[in-house]
């Protein structure tokens, strides 16, 4: 017997009225526009003209709050910088 289940994602105010099946477009759209509008290039990184990225692995736990498990970028500053940016997400459900 094949089963398919959908898992949920985590669901922010502005995706709640979304169909399921939109809702990790929804989540994913509204997580890269909190962090392009949040992420401030630190003044060294700018200075050094570097271009590159910053891996994040995080999580929403089960209250809705985002967890930061992992960052890797080449500046320390990148990496607490995407640490700021995620802390200031608000809870979701």
């Amino acid at each position: 017997q094949n089963t398919f289940l959908q898992e949920k994602p985590p669901v922010f105010p502005s995706c709640e009225s979304i169909a399921i099946d939109s809702l990790q477009a929804c989540f994913d759209k509204q997580v890269f526009s909190r962090i392009y509008k949040t992420f401030k290039v630190p003044q060294q990184i700018t200075k050094d003209a570097y271009s590159g990225e910053v891996v994040v692995l995080f999580e929403v736990d089960a209250t809705g709050r985002f967890r930061v498990l992992y960052t890797d970028a080449l500046y320390k500053e990148l990496k607490e910088e995407a640490k700021r940016v995620f802390s200031e997400f608000p809870k979701i459900q």
